[in-house]
């Protein structure tokens, strides 16, 4: 087994040149475009470069001291299909704290034998179109069990014509967090097969959610025009069974979410 641990330390001492080369890249095609501007505008992007180089000796250093804690006999080379598009998100993500954590689940399941059957190639590239919000969204999932969740879905109304545009979700198991998913992130998790909005299906206990309690909690955080109002219907969020494999891949019990109760700012509508 010490031959396959020495591979995958391999692994991690190549990633300077996968994760480095766009940084690179990024600040020679800047400095050839915008030469003609004063250094200092160029400046920043030398910063970059410098602290994109400690970003990635930290990651390193993190996936090394994961791997090692694997048992060895659990230990397996990843599918190159998993390995490359996960360096390659890797590359523009590692800023991003949960994303960048995402790609490194998926690439730790991939070398574990009992879970590589889970892990599918697909996986990467769903993560490389998530946003910040969209993987927190993810994140709140997880912390639900039901695979169908009763949701508030927020909207405002035009009170003249009665059209209305779709603002966020309130997920009514979630009372910890003061975070409501947009609709923008709804749809993006929708159309990559993570969730689906059911708008017909029949909401149980509906009488005992005491949903005006929870919108109230959210009400405020949206700013409308005099000729708006906030309202809401109740619907339910599905997790498909893609969208629930992708999370137990995907994610971690060990993050910390870090949100509170004053954590959403205010939501132009």
């Amino acid at each position: 087994m010490s031959g396959k641990k020495g591979d995958f330390l391999k692994i991690i001492k190549n990633l300077d040149d996968a994760l480095v080369e766009p940084a690179v890249k990024a600040g020679n095609i800047a400095s050839s475009i915008l030469s003609f501007v004063h250094n200092s505008l160029c400046y920043p992007l030398q910063i970059y470069n410098i602290y994109a180089e400690e970003k990635i000796k930290a990651y390193k250093d993190s996936l090394e001291k994961k791997i090692k804690a694997k048992d060895k006999e659990e230990l397996v080379l990843p599918s190159m299909q998993v390995l490359g598009p996960v360096m390659d998100g890797l590359r523009y993500n590692l800023d991003e704290e949960y994303i960048r954590d995402f790609f490194t689940n998926i690439l730790i399941n991939d070398m574990t034998k009992g879970n590589k059957d889970k892990v599918l190639p697909s996986f990467a590239f769903c993560v490389s179109q998530l946003s910040h919000d969209d993987a927190l969204f993810i994140l709140l999932l997880r912390k639900i069990t039901s695979d169908s969740i009763v949701s508030l879905r927020v909207k405002k109304r035009d009170v003249v014509t009665g059209n209305y545009d779709v603002l966020g979700y309130i997920l009514a198991p979630i009372k910890n967090f003061n975070f409501v998913p947009s609709a923008v992130s709804c749809d993006n998790l929708e159309r990559l097969g993570i969730i689906r909005l059911c708008y017909d299906k029949v909401v149980n206990n509906f009488d005992s959610l005491d949903c005006e309690t929870i919108f109230a909690r959210f009400k405020d955080n949206y700013e409308v025009g005099l000729d708006c109002q906030i309202d809401y219907d109740v619907i339910v969020l599905e997790v498909t069974n893609y969208g629930r494999l992708f999370i137990d891949v995907c994610t971690s019990d060990d993050v910390d979410l870090r949100l509170n109760v004053t954590s959403i700012s205010k939501v132009d509508g």
